[in-house]
């Protein structure tokens, strides 16, 4: 018998909200269900079942052998999240974490012998090593979701999760320092006129960089001023992939300036009526830079960085430590001190959660909520000077008569 499945059936009249069903095979592989009102009795049942099954444990034995790295290697191949697959860069983070935190010390483990104080053991480790907090919690993550695989009802390899109710670090936010709109000009002209307008373009919208590389002529309505936002470059091996954004939120269109839309037009005047020329493309290299745009191939940002931006960096007189991203910065505090929600800034961005918004760019929340006291308080002022007006009027007018 397999773990089994839990589904809810379709609603009817004599069941208006549905019921729960599990869904089981046994050792001749016919199917077998049971229903239930709630989700967990039909989880509860079918967990007894594999108890039944395993003689009183609640794992598969015969999984017993298997060690963390087998495991890290059956859900890496597996690539799923919820049920979407991982994107490139993903996958990449998680292969860095495994390959340099979580195999050397559980690698050749057995995952039913790893317990929750080796886990805890293995997180005060990487702290004395100088690792951060939020990379603490990254490198945790990754060995809870390979967990998470093993314990799938249909497999059960192990009987629990030893990440589960670990204490991990608070992670920590660095107070984000936007620049000024006078430091997006300065950077625009240092980096030169190939550039000048993506400077402009990231400073003004708010893009992360894989949107931006990913940005083609069909997703730019000149009429409206609008971009659609619908795709991403992410670089692995071999080559670049177009994937979708960071998440669902990601997905948007938003609204461009007008004095970016005409810095754009320009930009785009060799691209033709190419639908799918990438707006900021590659250039033809070879040992000297020609020059000449490469419409079908997007610009490699590491290049850029490296070649362009932090040259531009330095020549502008902005801080070493400033980068690519502080542009998408700048351009969310130019939007919390004009007063914009922080709801709406949270949709500009493609934030999955406002709350990412309120904890990145709390400090300029903040003087945005002292503005808009201000503003109730003069409406507040506004009516009881009125309110005085029509007393006075009343008496003069009573005088009057």
């Amino acid at each position: 018998m397999a773990g089994g499945s839990v589904h809810r059936s379709r609603p009817s009249k004599k069941n208006p909200k549905g019921r729960w069903a599990a869904y089981w095979r046994d050792s001749l592989n016919v199917q077998h269900s049971k229903s239930f009102d709630f989700k967990h009795e039909a989880q509860r049942f079918l967990d007894e079942l594999v108890v039944e099954r395993n003689g009183g444990m609640d794992h598969d034995p015969k999984s017993a052998r298997i060690t963390v790295a087998e495991l890290g290697a059956r859900w890496r191949t597996a690539g799923t999240r919820g049920g979407k697959p991982f994107k490139p860069a993903t996958l990449r983070g998680y292969d860095s974490v495994l390959k340099t935190h979580v195999l050397p010390t559980f690698g050749r483990a057995y995952i039913g012998s790893v317990t929750r104080d080796d886990v805890e053991d293995w997180i005060v480790g990487l702290m004395a090593h100088g690792l951060k907090p939020s990379t603490v919690r990254n490198c945790c993550f990754v060995l809870r979701s390979m967990y998470r695989y093993a314990l799938h009802p249909s497999r059960r390899w192990t009987r629990a999760n030893p990440c589960h109710g670990v204490m991990l670090p608070q992670a920590t936010t660095d107070e984000v320092r936007p620049l000024r709109p006078s430091d997006i000009a300065a950077l625009a002209d240092a980096v030169g006129d190939r550039y000048r307008v993506l400077v402009y373009f990231t400073g003004y919208t708010g893009l992360r960089a894989g949107e931006v590389g990913g940005l083609r002529v069909r997703h730019v309505d000149f009429l409206r001023n609008e971009v659609v936002v619908e795709d991403q470059v992410q670089w692995v091996k071999g080559g670049y992939v177009i994937t979708t954004p960071k998440s669902s939120r990601s997905r948007r269109t938003i609204g461009v300036p007008g004095f970016v839309m005409e810095m754009l037009l320009a930009h785009l005047a060799d691209r033709g009526n190419d639908p799918d020329a990438f707006i900021f493309c590659a250039y033809a290299q070879g040992r000297i830079d020609v020059g000449i745009p490469v419409p079908h191939q997007p610009m490699r940002h590491t290049s850029f960085l490296s070649r362009h931006f932090r040259r531009a960096v330095k020549a502008a007189g902005l801080p070493a430590a400033t980068k690519f991203h502080h542009l998408r910065h700048t351009c969310s505090a130019m939007l919390l001190e004009a007063g914009t929600p922080v709801y709406e800034v949270s949709r500009h961005l493609g934030h999955s959660e406002t709350r990412i918004t309120e904890a990145l760019y709390g400090h300029i929340y903040d003087t945005s909520r002292q503005r808009l006291a201000a503003a109730l308080e003069a409406a507040y002022a506004g009516q009881a000077a009125a309110k005085v007006a029509c007393v006075n009027d009343a008496s003069i007018s009573k005088g009057i008569s």
